[in-house]
């Protein structure tokens, strides 16, 4: 299978390549490490949160031992926003690799869902989430500020969302 986005990005000073392949199945991709999830709130606005730092971001994280990828995801948006997912799919996979070291790749999970925001405070135990806030999809690429990653993983969310 061949990746229909590719983007090299520098973190925190270290130079990382992504690759992201569409799939709907996920069960016989391994390891993934990370789960994130493009949370629709309906069908025009997405919630993200605030991270302690300033910028925005979109739920998710490390999949404990002994977690299903859906248990991650739910816990991540809980943790992180609030929000409840009430449906859920995956769209995707990144392959992230250093770019030094391309045989050394991880897989990070990526879903669409609807949720329901809660009237709670945020309780991420991280805290590295302080805050959240709902965007249009038209706005939420420059909200979380990633580049052509976020418009693209909008966009492919935004067509996945339909088939929810």
């Amino acid at each position: 299978m061949e990746s229909i986005f590719k983007q090299e990005t520098d973190w925190k000073g270290t130079l990382f390549v992504e690759e992201f392949y569409r799939s709907d199945d996920l069960s016989k991709i391994s390891p993934i490490t990370q789960v994130q999830v493009v949370p629709f709130v309906d069908k025009n606005n997405i919630a993200v949160y605030k991270h302690k730092d300033g910028y925005f971001g979109l739920p998710g994280g490390k999949v404990k031992l002994g977690e299903s990828l859906v248990e991650a995801l739910k816990r991540e948006c809980i943790e992180e926003m609030q929000a409840i997912i009430l449906k859920n799919k995956p769209i995707g996979y990144f392959k992230s690799f250093k770019k030094e070291e391309p045989n050394n790749f991880t897989y990070n999970a990526r879903y669409v869902a609807l949720v329901e925001l809660i009237d709670e405070p945020i309780k991420d135990p991280d805290g590295k989430a302080i805050g959240r806030k709902v965007v249009s999809a038209s706005e939420a690429a420059a909200t979380l500020g990633w580049g052509n990653k976020a418009e693209f993983l909008i966009k492919t969310a935004l067509k996945q969302f339909s088939n929810l």
